[in-house]
């Protein structure tokens, strides 16, 4: 079992670094120009610290790991810091990184599944919407996870069910479709009251129009299955 740390190319990243830059002279909106500026700023910070011993000319760096040091040191590689955070952010010179697990005979999926796990439409990192967009092209099925901060008058999340809605749905008939889709909606433990749920039910709704049509025939959902 090891960890696999595939480092963008030194090309790929300056590409990267030009498509930021382009898309900040493009934007008209002031607020998508702050971000994206934020963002190249974060780029080029973890260039300056990082690109010398991770970014390759040819054939990307590949750092492997084995499992009895994943606890300790796997988080620098899939997390990103806090938000307020200075520190440089290697995660930004990171193609993907590739988890290789053994199964038991009880396991439910076939051996050799891939499971992925997409970013989420950060507005910004202009990677995760191009990840986003190829891998929906070839996945066999898709978990949509939501949480209380983050329900459908979320700009992120509208985005990400519009793609799977463009990708996924209005390609293949409904019953197809459904099938493939599977929502799951976090931190509803912590609605403690009518009112909250309510909100929240609300707030779920208007994802809907991107669902197949019949999907609720397909899934039930909620601690009586009422949803």
């Amino acid at each position: 079992e090891e960890l696999h740390v595939h480092f963008l190319t030194r090309p790929a990243f300056d590409e990267l670094l030009k498509q930021t830059q382009q898309s900040i002279q493009n934007t008209q909106n002031p607020r998508t120009r702050e971000i994206l500026s934020a963002e190249l700023a974060i780029l080029l910070k973890a260039s300056g610290t990082f690109a010398a011993q991770y970014l390759k000319d040819d054939a990307p760096y590949v750092e492997t790991i084995p499992a009895d040091r994943w606890e300790s040191e796997s988080s620098r590689y899939i997390e990103e810091p806090a938000r307020d955070s200075e520190e440089p952010r290697l995660i930004r010179l990171i193609d993907y990184v590739e988890y290789n697990v053994h199964t038991t005979p009880q396991a439910l999926l076939p051996q050799g599944s891939i499971l992925v796990d997409l970013p989420g439409g950060s507005a910004g990192q202009l990677r995760h919407d191009l990840i986003l967009r190829e891998e929906l092209n070839e996945v066999d099925a898709i978990i949509l996870v939501i949480g209380n901060n983050r329900f459908g008058d979320d700009d992120r999340t509208q985005h990400i069910f519009e793609l799977v809605k463009r990708k996924i749905v209005s390609n293949r008939t409904p019953d197809v479709a459904a099938n493939m889709l599977f929502l799951a909606v976090t931190h509803w433990d912590e609605l403690n009251s009518h009112a909250s749920v309510e909100k929240a039910l609300g707030s779920l709704r208007p994802l809907q129009r991107d669902l197949p049509a019949g999907y609720n025939s397909y899934h039930h959902h909620g601690p009586n299955h009422d949803y």
